[in-house]
């Protein structure tokens, strides 16, 4: 039997004749390559730059948000936890476990193939390059859209302040929580009147900032689009 063979497991003889396949026990002993390594490294830096650039959020949980939908990360992301192992696996989820329907063909391919890889031989190394680059790629996309978002909020929080007085401002600090708002909302959060929020909405849009969602005549929903945008989500998900 080859290395790569025994490293994944092996059959083993059933009571009925037939072989069954015995996993090897886990964690699998990993030979760290330069490549692989520099892989790791780079996951690191990128995750680093991602928790720095997220503390500047009101809630973070707003940028997970579209990766957790896109990426079908609630497979693993139950399980996230502090170590770095537990940690790369929450990842995992994020950045290359993505649900196969939205994958392209090539993609796939890869996918399920490296994870044959892994089941069959024991490939562990190679999965776990691939992994690492898929964490590091997706940890420095979000980087760049936190930036954004953090951008945004203030520029909008010094046009609000400058056009549209306290309550707009104030409605601006709570997009970082939550692009999605109500007039009833609003004011409940703030503890103004109805009228005095419904001001406020009416000035973002006016400044572009917010718009209505829908043709509901009570209960409006409004949304600040550009936030949705350098999430990259769309608007029709959230409606």
């Amino acid at each position: 039997m080859a290395d790569d063979e025994r490293r994944a497991g092996r059959s083993v003889p059933t009571s009925r004749g037939a072989p069954a396949f015995l996993p090897a026990p886990l964690p699998p002993p990993i030979s760290w390559s330069p490549t692989l390594l520099r892989a790791l490294s780079d996951a690191d830096r990128a995750l680093g730059r991602l928790a720095g650039e997220g503390g500047r959020l009101p809630n973070p949980h707003l940028l997970i948000r579209p990766f957790v939908r896109r990426e079908a990360a609630s497979r693993v992301g139950s399980r996230a936890q502090a170590t770095l192992g537990e940690l790369l696996a929450a990842e995992a989820g994020a950045a290359v476990a993505r649900s196969p329907d939205d994958l392209r063909e090539e993609s796939r391919n890869d996918y399920y193939g490296r994870l044959r890889g892994v089941g069959e031989r024991g490939e562990w190394e190679q999965w776990l390059e691939y992994f690492l680059v898929g964490v590091a790629r997706q940890g420095e996309d979000a980087v760049v859209r936190a930036a954004r978002i953090h951008d945004l909020l203030g520029e909008w929080w010094v046009k609000a302040s400058m056009a549209g007085g306290r309550v707009a401002a104030a409605v601006v600090d709570l997009l970082g929580e939550n692009p999605f708002f109500t007039a009833t909302g609003l004011a409940s959060r703030l503890g103004v009147a109805y009228t005095t929020s419904q001001r406020a909405i009416e000035k973002l849009e006016a400044l572009g900032i917010a718009m209505r969602i829908g043709d509901a005549k009570r209960d409006r929903v409004y949304c600040a689009r550009a936030l949705l945008e350098a999430l990259g989500e769309p608007l029709e998900a959230a409606r």
